[in-house]
């Protein structure tokens, strides 16, 4: 059904297996980007679920430093 489009896409993959198996250059290259792929896929992780809490947290820090300067009659906001 789908022939054409599943040799095209092994040729294109056989092609890049060469070249990193040949070339050292393309090997690193390729760990790179691999690399590079897993560290934007970990900060996406932690900013999608620590992003909320960060939020609360910050809410809860300028409540405390108001009610602290309120309470020591500092001047602030």
């Amino acid at each position: 059904m789908y022939t054409g489009s599943y040799y095209t896409v092994l040729v294109i993959f056989s092609i890049a297996v060469y070249f990193i198996v040949t070339d050292e250059n393309a090997a690193r290259l390729v760990n790179v980007r691999f690399l590079e792929l897993m560290i934007g896929i970990r900060r996406r992780w932690m900013i999608l679920t620590m992003w909320p809490r960060i939020k609360y947290d910050q809410w809860k820090i300028r409540r405390f430093i108001k009610k602290y300067r309120k309470e020591q009659n500092l001047p602030g906001d």
